[in-house]
C-alpha cells in the first residue's frame, strides 16, 4: 500500500538470504518503483498474509499479517532529498529467562538527520495493533532508549516466542520527515547456561580527516570454552548511498 490509494497485490522476490542463528529464518527482498502524485505525507505499508505460528503475545498469530510501514514525507522543495534510515541488525534474536536482554537495530542515516527511537506494538491488518497484542512479560521492565535505540528487556521471565516493535523517527531541523516501524521477534529460552561476553572499547574517539584510526577492542567471556567472533556495523563502514 503506497499510501496514496494505490498498491500492489504481489511482487516477485528479488533475493533470499538466511539470517539469525536459525537458518530456517529467511530475509526476502522485494523491489518496486512508484511515482507519487505530489508533495505530502504517505504511509507506505507492506502486509505479508501470515506471521509464523506460536507467537505468545499475539492471538492466533499464524492468521495475523506481518506488517511493517514507513511514513514518507515528500517536500515541495526538490533540493530537500531524503533517504529513510537503514537498519543493519537482523530483527530476530534469542534471549534467556532471568537475564537482561539488549537489542539495537543498527540504524544508519546517510543524510546526517537526527534519529529518535520509541517502543511500539506489533501491527496487523490495516496497520492496526495485532489482535490481543501485549508487550512481552518482564521481571522489571521493557524499554527503548530514545537516543541510542537500545531495547532493554529486564528481564524475560517466561520462555516462549514474542514480538515487539519500535519506531525509528527521523528529524531535520526539528521537523519529522520520516518514520520506520521495525518488528522484532525474540525467542526466549529457559535458564540458559551462558554468560554474554564483555566488550571493552572507547565509546568516543576523535580522528583527523584523512588520518588512519586504530581502536583497540578487548572481549572477554566467562564461558572459556566458547569461541568468540567480532563484527561491526556503522555508517563509517558503509559505502556512499545515491539519493
Amino acid at each position: 500500500n503506497w499510501g496514496d490509494n494505490t498498491g500492489l497485490d504481489s511482487l516477485n522476490v528479488d533475493s533470499e538470504t538466511p539470517i539469525g542463528q536459525n537458518t530456517s529464518t529467511i530475509k526476502r527482498i522485494w523491489r518496486a518503483r512508484h511515482t507519487f502524485p505530489g508533495p505530502g505525507s504517505y504511509s507506505v505499508r507492506v502486509e505479508d498474509p501470515n506471521r509464523n505460528g506460536g507467537v505468545d503475545n499475539i492471538d492466533n498469530s499464524v492468521n495475523v499479517p506481518f506488517v511493517i510501514e514507513t511514513l514518507l514525507r515528500i517536500s515541495p522543495f526538490a533540493s530537500q532529498q531524503n533517504n529513510s534510515v537503514v537498519l543493519r541488525n537482523d530483527p530476530v534474536d534469542i534471549a534467556c529467562t532471568g537475564a537482561t536482554y539488549v537489542y539495537n537495530p543498527g540504524a544508519i542515516d546517510f543524510d546526517g538527520d537526527s534519529v529518535a527511537y520509541a517502543l511500539a506494538e506489533s501491527k496487523g491488518v490495516g496497520g492496526q495493533s495485532a489482535p490481543g497484542y501485549t508487550f512481552p512479560p518482564a521481571s522489571n521492565s521493557i524499554t527503548v532508549n530514545p537516543l541510542n535505540g537500545d531495547l532493554v528487556w529486564d528481564q524475560p521471565n517466561v520462555a516462549g516466542l514474542y514480538n515487539v516493535a519500535m519506531t525509528i523517527k527521523e528529524y531535520r531541523n526539528g521537523v519529522l520527515i520520516s518514520e520506520v516501524l521495525r518488528d522484532l521477534q525474540i525467542r526466549v529460552s529457559p535458564g540458559c547456561n551462558n554468560q554474554p561476553p564483555v566488550i571493552q572499547v572507547d565509546e568516543s574517539v576523535c580522528v583527523d580527516a584523512g588520518a588512519t584510526l586504530s581502536v583497540p577492542i578487548r572481549v572477554t567471556d566467562q564461558d572459556i570454552v566458547d569461541d568468540i567472533t567480532i563484527s561491526a556495523t556503522g555508517e563509517v563502514l558503509e559505502p556512499p548511498i545515491n539519493n
